[in-house]
């Protein structure tokens, strides 16, 4: 890694896109890496950044790059901070929806644990699968429930995602919404699945 690619990683994590441009004019490498994997694209993705991000795909950042600490993407890092504009973009780039991190997360189930309702809905339209499964056996499902994301769980049944599905830990989602006193969202929602 040359300079150029350092204070490019550098100019995307503090969000100055005329640094960005410089850098990338002058040679940088769009997929340059830093010391974990992140490279540029990461960094504005995971901090919204949508024109570096769009700047940084021109130049050709391979969208659907995993980094070395937790296999993430910069699709899952957008999804997990709630940016929708990055999302949508990083989509129309080609993005791979279903792709999965280390333990087997997906950037669906990064934003349902987080309880972004809009991207999980952006997700799911690009076919995100509501049925796989992490590690732990969790769902996107599971995890929104789990964290009491009603709108988000709703828009997931609504999918087709599987409200009597088991956890690692053994307790459908049912029974986790059951356990959290959310039985008025799983009479109407769980029950008609």
């Amino acid at each position: 890694m040359n300079s150029n690619d350092v204070l490019l990683l550098r100019a995307a994590l503090r969000g100055d896109r005329h640094q960005v441009q410089t850098m990338l004019g002058q040679g940088a490498n769009a997929n340059a890496t830093g010391t974990d994997g992140t490279t540029a694209l990461m960094f504005a993705a995971a901090l919204g950044y949508t024109e570096i991000v769009r700047l940084l795909l021109d130049y050709g950042a391979n969208v659907n790059r995993t980094r070395k600490l937790f296999g993430v993407t910069a699709l899952m890092l957008a999804s997990g901070n709630g940016s929708l504009d990055v999302v949508r973009t990083l989509l129309a780039a080609g993005a791979e929806v279903n792709a999965k991190n280390d333990d087997g997360s997906t950037a669906l189930m990064v934003a349902s644990l987080k309880g972004h309702a809009p991207i999980v809905r952006l997700l799911l339209k690009a076919g995100a699968d509501v049925k796989i499964a992490d590690a732990d056996a969790d769902t996107a499902l599971n995890l929104a429930v789990s964290k009491g994301h009603l709108q988000v769980a709703k828009l997931l049944l609504e999918a087709g995602a599987d409200a009597n599905a088991t956890t690692s830990s053994g307790p459908t989602v049912l029974m986790q919404a059951a356990a959290r006193g959310e039985l008025q969202m799983g009479a109407s929602q769980f029950c008609s699945r």
